[in-house]
């Protein structure tokens, strides 16, 4: 589960911080921490779960879209602890080029 989070934590480094983003954030990560519990009931081992989990987030453009937000400049983006912090540099480009 802590992929998860840190993977949504990086989705929404980019957003603005304000109430209504970090209620969608919250909210994304009970409902994706139950989808977790669910496939680990089902079976399926904590690799299997993360990575279904992860698939099952849309993009930060969409995400962008339903809050209305703009993103940061890319140099506050790479000033997130989780992008200094080197948290899957790989991961971090993905999302850089998907938001």
């Amino acid at each position: 589960m802590e992929a998860i989070r840190n993977y949504v934590e990086a989705l929404f480094a980019a957003l603005p911080q304000r109430g209504d983003v970090l209620r969608v954030k919250a909210d994304m990560l009970a409902n994706l921490e139950d989808k977790f519990s669910a496939l680990l009931d089902e079976g399926k081992n904590e690799a299997e779960a993360t990575g279904i989990v992860v698939a099952s987030i849309g993009s930060g453009e969409e995400l962008r879209e339903q809050l209305a937000c703009r993103q940061l400049p890319r140099r506050q983006f790479r000033q997130h602890p989780l992008f200094r912090t080197g948290f899957c540099s790989v991961c971090s480009c993905l999302l850089w080029c998907r938001l």
